[in-house]
């Protein structure tokens, strides 16, 4: 028998984003200091924004609001992606880091 979901911890894709987060957030913890207000706080802000969509959509009743935040987190998750591909290229990040946490951002 499944678990009983009776709150946003409960769903399997808001743990797995929170490690995602938790991941960003060790991973941009790297990022020159100049990038402080810039790259290393737009992705964490992004990573971020994904559990926080889920917790809020799980709290909505009607199917239509919870659709819209679903939706926001997928586009937060592409934005963070966006952001994993620049921080590469700045050689902030090297690939084989990005390919790993971008396999857990598959959707």
């Amino acid at each position: 028998m499944d678990k009983q979901i009776r709150d946003f911890t409960d769903l399997e894709v808001w743990n797995e984003s929170h490690q995602f987060v938790l991941k960003i957030y060790k991973l941009s913890s790297n990022f020159p200091q100049e990038e402080k207000y810039g790259l290393t706080s737009q992705i964490r802000r992004a990573g971020v924004s994904i559990p926080l969509n889920i917790a809020e959509g799980y709290g909505r009743y009607h199917y239509k609001d919870k659709n819209k935040f679903f939706y926001q987190a997928r586009g937060s998750l592409k934005e963070v992606q966006s952001l994993l591909l620049i921080a590469k290229d700045l050689k902030y990040l090297s690939k084989e880091s990005v390919e790993q946490v971008w396999c857990q951002a598959k959707t």
